[in-house]
C-alpha cells in the first residue's frame, strides 16, 4: 500500500484536527495493554483486543453523528460500530500499531434495512492492512464490504460534497447485497500492492 505523498506529509505534520492527537487517555491505554498482555504475536493480540472490546462495550445502534471520543465510549460502556472502530484505533495507537478507519457494509438479514458499518484495519509488517471488527469481536471477514478507508474517520465517508448558493439537494441511496452460489473470493491488497 502506498500513501499519497502530500497526505502522508500532512498526517506526519499533524495538519488536520484529527491527526493532531492528544495523548492517549490513561484508561484507554490500560485497557489496551491489559487486553494484549500475554498474547503472543501482533495479529493474535489485536484479535484479543477486538474480542475484549466486544465483551466490555455494548453495541448500540446510532444512525447519526460522528464517532464518540474513545475514552467516552470506554467510560460509558456502549457505542455504535464507528465508536468501537475509533476506540480500537486508539488502543492500537497505544500499542504502536498504525490503523485506519473503514466504512462499508455487512449484509443485513433478509427483510431488514441495510445500514452502513464501520471497522478498522491495522497495518501489520509483511502482511499489509488486516481488518478487525471490534463491534463483532474479532477479525473482519469476507462478508465485510469496504467502501472507504482513511486514518481519519471523517475522511472515510463514502460520499462527500458541497455547494454554494440557493440550490437545494436531495440524495437517495439503495443497496442490495446478493449472495452468490459457491465461494466468494475477495482480494485484500497487501503491503507493496497498488
Amino acid at each position: 500500500h502506498e500513501y499519497a505523498p502530500a497526505l502522508l506529509a500532512a498526517w506526519r505534520a499533524g495538519s488536520s484536527a484529527e491527526a493532531a492527537h492528544a495523548p492517549v487517555d490513561g484508561a484507554v491505554a490500560e485497557f489496551a495493554l491489559t487486553a494484549v498482555r500475554g498474547v503472543p504475536g501482533v495479529p493474535e493480540g489485536l484479535a484479543a483486543l477486538a474480542a475484549r472490546l466486544h465483551a466490555s462495550v455494548r453495541d448500540v445502534q446510532r444512525l447519526h453523528g460522528g464517532p464518540l471520543a474513545p475514552a467516552e465510549t470506554l467510560r460509558s460502556g456502549q457505542g455504535a460500530c464507528r465508536d468501537f472502530a475509533v476506540l480500537f484505533m486508539e488502543c492500537c495507537r497505544t500499542l504502536g500499531v498504525a490503523t485506519r478507519f473503514v466504512s462499508g457494509y455487512l449484509p443485513a438479514p433478509g427483510g431488514l434495512h441495510q445500514h452502513m458499518h464501520a471497522w478498522a484495519e491495522a497495518l501489520l509488517p509483511g502482511t499489509g492492512w488486516y481488518p478487525y471488527d471490534p463491534a463483532r469481536g474479532g477479525v473482519a471477514g469476507e462478508e465485510h464490504i469496504p467502501v472507504a478507508a482513511s486514518p481519519a474517520p471523517s475522511e472515510a465517508a463514502p460520499v462527500t460534497g458541497a455547494y454554494l448558493g440557493a440550490a437545494a439537494s436531495r440524495m437517495g441511496v439503495e443497496l442490495e447485497v446478493v449472495a452468490s452460489e459457491g465461494p466468494v473470493v475477495l482480494s485484500r491488497r497487501g503491503a507493496g500492492q497498488k
